[in-house]
């Protein structure tokens, strides 16, 4: 069986959370079996159709599996069961969103299955939340939650096993915008090894909640009301085209990839989002081309925006619309604009 984690974080002595173990002991090695299951009494009042907070806890788990070397979404497939719990379908949905191949599969195939568990736990300061996924059993992001103010906080960092220190990008915005002003909790990320020993942390501080979220709050209504609305307190604030070398729509290229540094570089979390536009030659008078690719296109500028750490809620998508943007634009382009809040 995998091993029981412990860990205490900010003086909080937390139950042994066993996330991810086999259904039968019989065997020490291979890859875990999948999990998709609460205690009972958590599962008899959650829905299978994903919650807000789950979306919110999956994406976040999620922008940080695309940032990890050996997991870039523009390249990997990964397999999971068909989801039977709320989580479980948070998870899916993020997954694709990032621009992962997804394989449904029935039981654990593939290079890199997912499996995943959400728990609760008591402890002397009330109730934990623990939510975690494993892919292909060598990799685990596991993460604790505090109830607060009628929702959930995290309560420690992003926990990492399997993976070489790097820099991951955390954007707890979204958390933060959950609950009344004022409350701080931790944000940053733990490398861990394979017996849950430190590696290395790179704490972010606190972060206090009330602070800065109106562009993800307006980013996540973009199924509901149209782009102009969204984008009507905001004014561009650095533009650039990308133009995509072939016709291959998940090859962006190294000048690609150069401007949308320069791009997000100049991002501020309080009052910036992007908007990725995808361009149909037909609108500029060039050869018209399957709508499918330009949705290709902007979904591998949105996977290399998650790749550098930022949130799936402060990514805009949309279609190029005629006149908005210079009618000379290339062939295969991609609009790539950083939005900042007026006044500020």
């Amino acid at each position: 069986m995998r091993p029981i984690y412990r860990a205490r974080y900010k003086g909080t002595a937390v139950a042994a959370l066993t996330l991810f173990v086999l259904s039968a002991c019989s065997t020490s090695s291979g890859p875990v079996n999948p999990i998709d299951t609460e205690p009972t009494d958590a599962a008899a009042q959650r829905s299978t159709t994903a919650t807000d907070m789950d979306d919110l806890i999956a994406r976040s788990l999620i922008s940080a599996t695309a940032q990890i070397n050996d997991l870039p979404p523009w390249s990997t497939t990964v397999q999971i069961n068909v989801p039977t719990s709320s989580f479980g379908n948070a998870l899916f949905n993020a997954l694709e969103e990032a621009g992962y191949g997804v394989q449904r599969v029935p039981d654990d195939q593939g290079t890199n299955y997912i499996s995943y568990r959400s728990s609760i736990e008591q402890s002397e300061s009330g109730r934990v939340h623990t939510y975690g996924m494993w892919v292909g059993g060598r990799i685990a992001l596991e993460r604790q939650f505090r109830e607060t103010g009628g929702t959930l906080l995290p309560d420690s960092p992003l926990v990492l096993v399997g993976v070489r220190p790097k820099t991951i990008n955390i954007d707890d915005r979204g958390f933060a915008s959950q609950t009344r002003a004022g409350i701080e909790f931790p944000s940053g990320v733990e490398f861990r090894d394979e017996a849950y020993e430190l590696i290395q942390s790179r704490e972010l501080g606190s972060i206090t909640t009330g602070k800065g979220n109106g562009s993800l709050s307006a980013a996540r209504r973009i199924s509901e009301i149209q782009v102009e609305e969204i984008l009507a307190p905001y004014r561009p604030k650095r533009q650039a085209t990308l133009s995509f070398p072939s016709a291959a729509n998940n090859v962006l290229g190294d000048p690609n990839k150069q401007a949308i540094v320069a791009i997000s570089d100049a991002y501020r979390p309080s009052t910036d989002i992007f908007l990725v536009s995808g361009c149909r030659p037909a609108t500029f008078s060039s050869p018209a081309e399957p709508e499918a690719d330009s949705i290709a296109r902007t979904q591998r500028v949105r996977a290399e925006l998650l790749n550098r750490g930022y949130a799936s809620g402060v990514i805009l998508e949309e279609n190029c619309e005629p006149g908005r943007y210079n009618e000379k634009l290339p062939r295969r382009a991609v609009v790539l604009t950083l939005e900042r809040l007026r006044d500020t």
